[in-house]
């Protein structure tokens, strides 16, 4: 084989390996979220993920440098799961009450079945995450943060289109708002129909936010 068809032959082969190494990165991360959620962050470590993969501590290190590591990395992916949900959609196409009321319907139910669908997301987020460290506070903060501010976009576009009320304190409301959000979707997975129970959680922040309690 000559000196250019080796290299040739390298080159085809590497997405191969590079395609490989990230589906067994992927796999790893799969399995540490159960391990996670059944053992707790503490509770974990390396030798039950890689119990569950049969993998050597060698291969599993190539990966990650520990379990923080992993539980950073699975942080991320479901903040960024969640930013997704709050951003996709543009603030400024809801005209009416009604537009509104569809806009928050989506995010909402979305944000819940996001949980109850994969119950060891809302473990992680919920539970786990709050004694992982300083770094997976700051993410969890930023999170909080992020959404915060989309929430404010929506509330901010129903102010100057007249469809929200002109006093509406804009930044205290879309934190009150995103903070029935999050304790909906730490509910509706302990419910035996998280689906039914989604809906009913959606319908009450709802009617809260539009109508109130007053009867009015």
């Amino acid at each position: 084989m000559t000196r250019h068809s080796a290299l040739g032959s390298v080159m085809l082969n590497r997405p191969g390996r590079e395609q490989r190494a990230e589906q067994k990165r992927e796999r790893i991360l799969e399995e540490a979220l159960t391990v996670f959620a059944e053992k707790g962050y503490h509770g974990a470590n390396i030798s039950d993920i890689a119990q569950r993969l049969s993998m050597g501590h060698g291969t599993f290190y190539r990966y990650f440098r520990n379990k923080h590591d992993i539980f950073i990395e699975l942080i991320g992916q479901v903040m960024g799961q969640l930013a997704v949900v709050v951003t996709e959609q543009n603030p400024d196409k809801a005209h009416s009450v009604e537009d509104y009321r569809s806009q928050l319907q989506g995010i909402g139910e979305t944000f819940m079945r996001l949980h109850w669908q994969d119950p060891r997301i809302a473990r992680l987020v919920f539970y786990e995450a709050l004694g992982a460290g300083e770094e997976v506070r700051q993410t969890l903060e930023r999170m909080n943060e992020l959404t915060a501010l989309a929430t404010e976009a929506y509330l901010r576009n129903g102010v100057e289109k007249g469809y929200i009320r002109a006093d509406l304190d804009v930044p205290v409301a879309a934190r009150a708002l995103m903070a029935m959000v999050f304790e909906a979707c730490r509910q509706v997975v302990r419910e035996p129909d998280p689906a039914v129970a989604s809906q009913r959680w959606s319908a009450t922040i709802i009617g809260l936010i539009l109508g109130g309690i007053t009867g009015k």
